[in-house]
């Protein structure tokens, strides 16, 4: 994967169950914008690489971006 551009973002989380079955919700540090193997373009979400000082892709798993105001809010009591 080759980076082409990368814009920090903020508010954004990528989305997926894990193969226990728990909801994992990871927030974004930017986007960016990737050429594959095959040449193609894709826009993909940067989060922090766990234990490091570098940034990685998502997973690769099924999963979703979703920006804060989509994301479920804990009820007030």
């Amino acid at each position: 994967m080759l980076i082409k551009s990368f814009a920090p973002c903020s508010d954004w989380f990528f989305v997926y169950v894990d193969s226990d079955g728990k909801r994992c919700e990871t927030r974004l540090a930017g986007w960016a914008l990737t050429t594959g193997h095959d040449g193609a373009d894709a826009l993909v979400g940067m989060i922090a690489a766990e234990g490091k000082l570098e940034l990685t892709s998502v997973p690769c798993v099924a999963g979703s971006y979703r920006h804060e105001s989509e994301m479920p809010r804990p009820i007030e009591l």
